[in-house]
């Protein structure tokens, strides 16, 4: 089967996303449902994990919907989820403006994808006794795991080889098994599980690094113990101290200075917020509750919010202008995440946009500014000029370099393509373009814009 275009998959998903902001269904249901319960998700969960499909999760189509009763067009994809490669089967019925999730269930056959990845998977898996690629089948058996020299029993599951009969590699399948017998051993020497100690870095706002950095520990030390390593004894025993604020306190106080300055800050205000059973935490959690109950849809481009990409987009953009006035930075940030839906149907930050009358602006931008500020950005009141006269405008710089390793290759893409489009405009004149886009015509002052009118931006990527 001939792949399809990058655009003819995107435009499909378009179509799906939107109509399933009407109506979305599994059918078969029962094997949706065991296979959600299977990986221990929601069904919100699940339906989160299909709108979030991009160009790169193809697998293949349009096929043919053979069934005379329906006709129309199917369209397939892969997308690993919890762990586990999930075979995903979509179709839109627009008589009726209806999304349906034909298959949603683990693959049958090697799934490929065009798109994501390089080189070409074979069928199959490789067995080392055959040295070919031979079909598997997959047995459940009982095997013992040595976790730190402990015999640890579990049941397993095995990818037999069909031609040899032998024991064949699953690295995803075996990274299971051995994450079951990590799981026993920790519940029986009560060790923290990577959730928990994920829990406790995020109770004081550090990244791993810096929390690995805090306790003299080597740098991807807690990324190790996150993504399920175990951690030894001595490491667990100090996880378990700084729970308490009083002890982190103590760790603070001794390795202050192993933080960048801004880190250390915010860490000694969220550590005295504690100590004093203050009912409102450090201002970036308070700020990351007031968004959590935004829906993964239209509003924020299927993406769920994620305020560390929205900052380090503000410091991306800060640091390649120079500097950068409010007004228009505003408006650099709802077409970077406008542009990337527009490419790819999600959105880069997950934010919602307000209709102000100066055009665009990220829904809670104060709140934003609040916790960049002034560890991370400089403001400065300049006066500058428009259609009303000379007014006084706030004017921002970067403190820090962005972190880029958060963003992908073609998010940068974006965000550099519009920081050059618009680099020699003005706040006046970025504001007026904005106000002849689809999406800030469509809406009202005060209404969030619909990621649905990406696909009418006046912009697209260069070929």
């Amino acid at each position: 089967m001939k792949c399809a275009e990058k655009y003819q998959i995107t435009l499909f998903l378009f179509q799906f996303k939107e109509f399933a902001q009407n109506v979305f269904s599994f059918y078969p249901r029962q094997e949706s449902l065991d296979t959600i319960t299977r990986l221990g998700i929601t069904i919100p969960q699940a339906k989160q994990e299909i709108l979030g499909l991009t160009y790169e999760d193809d697998y293949r189509g349009p096929i043919p919907d053979t069934d005379p009763k329906r006709g129309g067009e199917y369209w397939e994809f892969g997308k690993t989820i919890c762990g586990q490669e999930i075979f995903i089967k979509l179709k839109t019925v627009s008589k009726h403006g209806v999304a349906v999730c034909f298959s949603f269930h683990i693959p049958d056959e090697t799934i490929e994808y065009p798109y994501k990845g390089r080189g070409k998977k074979m069928k199959g898996k490789f067995c080392p006794n055959c040295e070919e690629y031979t079909e598997t089948t997959v047995r459940v058996e009982k095997e013992v795991y040595n976790v730190r020299g402990e015999p640890t029993k579990i049941e397993v599951e095995v990818a037999i080889c069909q031609k040899c009969g032998s024991k064949i590699f699953d690295e995803e399948r075996d990274s299971r098994n051995l994450e079951k017998a990590y799981n026993l051993y920790r519940k029986k020497h009560n060790l923290l599980s990577p959730d928990q100690i994920r829990a406790i870095r995020e109770k004081y706002g550090l990244s791993q690094r810096a929390l690995s950095r805090l306790l003299g520990w080597g740098e991807i030390t807690i990324h190790r113990y996150e993504n399920g390593a175990i951690q030894d004894n001595v490491h667990d025993s100090t996880l378990h101290l700084i729970e308490d604020p009083q002890n982190m306190q103590k760790f603070f106080k001794a390795n202050r200075n192993k933080l960048p300055p801004y880190i250390a800050a915010r860490l000694e205000r969220r550590i005295a917020d504690f100590l004093q059973e203050d009912k409102e935490q450090a201002f970036q959690v308070s700020f990351e509750r007031l968004v959590s109950h935004q829906y993964v849809d239209l509003t924020s481009g299927f993406k769920k919010y994620d305020l560390e990409k929205l900052k380090n987009m503000i410091l991306y953009l800060v640091n390649c202008l120079g500097s950068v006035l409010e007004t228009k930075l505003n408006k650099l940030l709802w077409y970077c995440d406008f542009l990337y839906f527009k490419e790819t149907s999600v959105s880069i930050t997950g934010a919602q946009y307000v209709r102000l009358p100066y055009g665009p602006v990220p829904n809670n931008y104060e709140r934003i500014i609040g916790i960049m500020q002034p560890e991370l950005l400089n403001m400065d009141e300049i006066p500058f000029n428009t259609k009303e006269g000379v007014v006084l405008g706030k004017q921002f710089t970067a403190l820090f370099k962005p972190d880029e390793s958060i963003f992908s290759e073609q998010e940068i893409k974006v965000i550099n393509f519009i920081a050059d489009t618009f680099r020699n405009d003005t706040s006046t004149s970025i504001k007026e373009k904005s106000h002849h886009e689809t999406a800030y015509k469509k809406c009202e002052d005060g209404d969030i814009l619909s990621y649905e009118y990406a696909k009418e931006l006046s912009i697209s990527l260069t070929k």
